[in-house]
């Protein structure tokens, strides 16, 4: 792609991840003016890492509770949500695999198709 096409092509992407990230964060209680169903000691916290057409969005919501959720980029529609423990560092997805850490001290590695 060159030129204008391209360069709306691309804005139109952003856009879409932009959107996609707003999502999960709402998901998550921590988009500005979300309503929280309870307290946390620590505010909500996400840190998102795109692989291929999909958003990853870990994020803890307590010091001992999180989940991870996955996105589809283009769209904003969730593909998978999984529980665990408070997620710690950035994801990192190598081979189809998604790894996560936890403050518990633990990596979790999840498929990253369907977070199982």
């Amino acid at each position: 792609m060159g030129g204008a096409t391209g360069r709306r092509a691309r804005q139109g992407w952003w856009a879409a991840l932009v959107g996609a990230a707003l999502v999960a964060l709402g998901l998550a209680g921590c988009a500005p003016g979300a309503a929280s169903a309870r307290p946390t000691a620590t505010p909500p916290k996400a840190d998102p890492r795109l692989a291929g057409q999909t958003l990853y969005v870990p994020v803890s919501q307590s010091a001992t509770a999180g989940f991870v959720v996955a996105l589809n980029a283009q769209t904003g529609a969730q593909e998978w949500r999984t529980a665990m423990a408070a997620t710690a560092g950035r994801a990192v997805v190598a081979g189809g695999v998604l790894y996560i850490g936890s403050d518990d001290g633990t990596i979790r590695a999840l498929d990253a198709a369907t977070g199982k």
